[in-house]
């Protein structure tokens, strides 16, 4: 299983593999990632059919996507739609069709909505949906309140 969080202090992105040290640190700060304690094998949220919870934060508001770089997948588009002048609109279809190949190809992972880490690598819960705007926006406040919670670069916090 891969983890990738991102450090609460300088915004660093910081790649674990499991087993990762009992206490790491950010990789460009050097300053402790937090990370949720292991859940119990008797918590009903331990994830007997899969992930269920963030490793890091510890919430269970996870979501499911594709490993695919968005930009990149931007890039594939424009060039298919820049070329339809010179290829009657074959170049879009061609898109098409990569973007289905590469969809079925790709493993899938889960990200959580509150600390934006993703998990890959690891067997997933099967009830884990897709992103859902709505969702995002409910725990957007929770998000930006663990951020603070574990922002060490300001001081001590009330």
């Amino acid at each position: 299983m891969e983890i990738i969080c991102f450090c609460p202090t300088c915004g660093a992105g910081n790649a674990l593999a499991e087993p990762h040290p009992a206490a790491p640190e950010c990789r460009s700060c050097r300053a402790p990632l937090p990370m949720a304690p292991p859940s119990s094998p008797a918590d009903p949220a331990a994830g007997s059919h899969g992930l269920k919870r963030c490793p890091v934060c510890g919430e269970d508001k996870l979501y499911v996507q594709k490993r695919f770089s968005q930009k990149l997948g931007c890039l594939i588009i424009a060039a298919g739609a820049a070329a339809v002048p010179w290829t009657y609109g074959l170049s879009l279809a061609a898109c098409a069709l990569l973007d289905l190949m590469l969809y079925r190809m790709l493993p899938t992972i889960a990200v959580c909505y509150v600390c934006a880490t993703r998990i890959a690598g690891a067997r997933l819960d099967p009830g884990l949906a897709p992103y859902d705007l709505m969702t995002a926006q409910t725990w957007e406040a929770r998000s930006v309140t663990w951020r603070r919670r574990h922002d060490r670069s300001a001081g001590p916090q009330c």
